[in-house]
């Protein structure tokens, strides 16, 4: 789905808030489109529920981008390794 590339806000510094929402927005034009071709057939049900399920993530997105402190993505130097992380859960 178009929308998809909002969801890599992460990687961007500053917070790319305004691409977040314009990707959402490219969501709804192709989830309408999506609708149109599958709300009356019998096998859309599925396209259908993903469409409206996946419609209202970007206005709340695009609300938490601008809304957090954002300066790019951080690693720690000595992170902890996998077995570590795995083992705390």
């Amino acid at each position: 789905m178009e929308a998809s590339v909002g969801l890599g806000w992460v990687a961007i510094t500053p917070a790319p808030a305004p691409l977040v929402a314009e990707m959402g927005e490219a969501g709804i034009f192709y989830g309408n489109r999506v609708l149109n071709a599958f709300r009356d057939k019998p096998d859309g049900k599925a396209h259908v529920e993903f469409v409206n399920t996946f419609r209202p993530l970007y206005p709340v997105l695009s609300a938490y981008v601008t809304g957090v402190p954002h300066d790019g993505t951080h690693v720690e130097r000595q992170g902890r390794g996998r077995r570590e992380i795995l083992a705390r859960k």
